[in-house]
């Protein structure tokens, strides 16, 4: 199976009001329960369901198997790997929870895994541009 680490969620790195993404530590589990260092490949949807009769996507982020292998961190009693998805210029959420669906592709087996949580975050304000007078 696949899981989110518990520190997974909304991160900010400009100090400006709102968040920037989300960044998701992603572990593939086998059947003891145990983390597994696993080569695949990984897509990333992020969702705004806000309105459930219009999800609307966000952003996909696509990781082949080379670019997977270097999100890979297994130090300090932790191992998962680490996925950055800032939001894109044309996919700001409006909504306070984001939906990420992520799909892990064994590169051994062809299986694939998948994970979905919703995330709280902060939108960043919307800019609204004034009339000179």
């Amino acid at each position: 199976r696949l899981q989110f680490a518990s520190q997974s969620g909304a991160y900010d790195t400009d100090g400006k009001s709102g968040d920037d993404g989300i960044v998701l530590y992603v572990q593939p589990v086998d059947g003891d329960g145990d983390v597994v260092k696993a080569a695949g490949s990984i897509r990333v949807t992020l969702l705004d369901l806000s309105d459930p009769t219009q999800p609307k996507v966000i952003s996909p982020y696509e990781f082949d198997v080379p670019n997977t292998r270097k999100l890979w961190y297994g130090r300090l009693m932790t191992s998962h790997f680490t996925i950055r998805c800032p939001w894109p210029p044309s996919g700001i959420p409006k909504a306070e929870k984001v939906t990420a669906v992520v799909e892990f592709k064994d590169l051994l087996t062809g299986r694939v895994l998948t994970v979905q949580q919703a995330f709280s975050v902060t939108p960043p304000p919307v800019l609204t541009a004034t009339r000179p007078k």
